[in-house]
């Protein structure tokens, strides 16, 4: 599995009146806490930290088990990086033995579960076997410390570190697990409960259900002094369960059928969408299909996608307001179609600068102008009763003023990152294009980013003509060049990883040979500022380079797809 089915936007961070405020997705508290520092820190230093994931390293009897490569802060000053960390089963920092194609690290979430002021990290392994359940899949918590993430400390001691992890194994969790369940294939952080401690979002999206197979389900963990609380049956904290379909014994059913490769669940993101101090759960159902007499629709439409937003509230009440959103919803600012993957990612941020969290919404699969698989990302509004598709735009190379033409299969849209790149108050949003061919370059994939700044009357396209386009062929970035099958962008996350006060991004391009291993792969970090993303003084980073653990490998992806 090269690529990853859905990616999640990144954490954004917009400057507004009285410091940082943390927006959205895999962020602290949302809406609960004003933190005047960059996000991701794990130790608390004030310079972001960088999260890479490896997530198809390879380990000696144990191929594709992954691993997590932590590059704390101030990457942009150093030639090398001057504090990492590789997390990993392997080396037996957890406690726990890799698991084949268990892909170790493909999403991760941040948050201060405990509230302690040190940011924690969430990991997924969705192809983890439990009790002897292949793909049954797990998450690990590891909590921040002064020396960064800590999994041998006290959670409970501030600043103390910690470890935690839950499967569906795990006592009070809802459900059991399963062969091919994919039990944190996708996790988002936020303050769901809005109590002050980050809670944690777990997606399970090959979750069968009703005598239907990969329908999907997701799980709501609360944070506390003690840290996550997974137990539905806690008296103070009672975990949440939701699935699409009816309700039941294990949990909420929001409706709708629960049909065969749904996938609910995946992707997550968490944003104050109703700015009511309560984060929201954006949940991903790539493959829903519309005109099956829930949505209208002339004919059954397969896989052409939608996404829940579950309104944040005390425990009990997770969920109880919530909205579905298909392309064939009123106020959609196009036509559905046939697999358009509506919901295959996201990225939450204050596109407009008005204190309330937007969405934006890649459907990668989206036939442009006749043409297959060209893909678009759409972006919707925030507003006091949440997300909107008034006003809602729909962006690809067939809007006017984006340049370039839609080709089959260029899966436009298909990761996305919000972040305040250029300073004013608003988020920007950045867009993949990794399967785009480059003029007079060899071969195919070579992929290309775009980033669109924020607006504040229209979303994104007040600024049309300031929009930034990039590739590895791009004056400034230290790539060599772009090669067939590079794939730059295939994912993108955001941090003020040089504490400047502006978001900068990371691009990863998974595929990318280093010292002649094919697809080792590479990321780097491209500079925000006054003129937003900037290519001058960008910095790459691959397991060659000197300070970052481990040696290039054929296959490893080393970036994440």
């Amino acid at each position: 599995m090269g690529k990853r089915n859905a990616g999640v936007g990144l954490a954004v961070i917009a400057i507004l009146a009285g410091g940082l405020v943390p927006l959205a997705v895999q962020s602290a508290p949302v809406g609960a806490v004003t933190i005047g520092k960059a996000r991701p820190d794990f130790n608390r230093d004030g310079f972001a930290d960088s999260v890479i994931s490896i997530d198809q390293q390879d380990f000696t009897g144990a191929a594709d088990a992954g691993a997590v490569e932590i590059v704390y802060g101030n990457v942009f000053i150093n030639g090398v990086a001057p504090h990492h960390q590789k997390i990993s089963n392997v080396n037996q920092t957890l406690k726990l033995n890799p698991t084949t194609n268990a892909r170790f690290g493909q999403n991760t979430a941040y948050g201060d579960f405990n509230r302690d002021g040190y940011d924690d990290l969430a990991i997924g392994e969705f192809g983890a076997t439990i009790d002897t359940f292949v793909a049954a899949g797990q998450v690990h918590i590891i909590y921040g410390s002064p020396s960064g993430l800590n999994p041998e400390g006290s959670v409970t001691v501030e600043g103390g570190g910690g470890y935690q992890n839950v499967n569906q194994a795990t006592s009070g969790v809802p459900d059991g697990p399963e062969t091919g369940d994919e039990f944190g294939h996708s996790v988002a952080a936020g303050d769901i409960n809005h109590d002050g401690f980050a809670d944690l979002a777990v997606g399970v999206p090959r979750e069968d259900l009703n005598g239907e197979t990969q329908v999907g389900s997701l799980h709501v963990f609360f944070g506390s002094t003690t840290g996550l609380h997974f137990s539905a049956n806690d008296p103070n904290l009672p975990s949440r369960y939701f699935h699409q379909g009816a309700s039941g014994a294990l949990g909420t059913g929001l409706g709708d059928a629960a049909e065969h490769n749904d996938t609910f669940g995946t992707p997550l993101a968490i944003g104050d969408f109703n700015h009511d101090l309560f984060a929201d759960i954006a949940v991903g159902v790539a493959g829903e299909g519309i005109g099956d007499g829930i949505t209208p629709g002339p004919s059954l439409m397969p896989a052409s996608g939608g996404f829940y937003v579950l309104n944040g509230a005390a425990p009990a009440n997770v969920g109880a307001t919530r909205t579905f959103i298909t392309e064939a919803t009123a106020g959609m600012p196009a036509a559905p179609g046939t697999d358009s993957r509506l919901g295959a990612y996201f990225a939450a941020g204050d596109f407009t600068g008005d204190g309330i969290v937007d969405l934006a919404v890649g459907a990668d699969g989206k036939e442009i102008d006749g043409v297959p698989n060209a893909g678009s990302a759409y972006a919707f509004r925030g507003s006091g009763g949440g997300i909107t598709t008034t006003g809602s735009i729909i962006l690809s190379f067939a809007t006017g003023w984006v340049r370039g033409d839609p080709v089959t299969g260029d899966n436009f849209g298909d990761a996305l990152a919000a972040g305040d790149y250029n300073g004013d108050g608003r988020a920007d949003l950045a867009i993949a294009v990794d399967k785009r061919e480059l003029p007079g370059v060899a071969g195919a994939d070579h992929g290309i980013v775009l980033v669109f700044p924020g607006s504040a009357n229209v979303i994104l396209t007040a600024n049309r003509g300031k929009y930034r386009g990039f590739s590895e062929n791009t004056v400034g970035l230290p790539s060599g060049g772009a090669a067939s099958g590079d794939e730059f962008g295939s994912l993108l996350r955001a941090g003020d990883f040089n504490h400047d006060g502006y978001l900068d991004l990371q691009i990863s391009a998974a595929g990318k040979t280093v010292s002649a291993q094919p697809k080792a792969g590479a990321v780097y970090y491209l500079h925000g500022g006054t003129p937003g993303v900037m290519s001058v003084g960008s910095k790459i980073y691959t397991q060659a380079t000197p300070g970052i653990e481990g040696d290039p490998q054929t296959n490893a992806y080393f970036g994440g797809t």
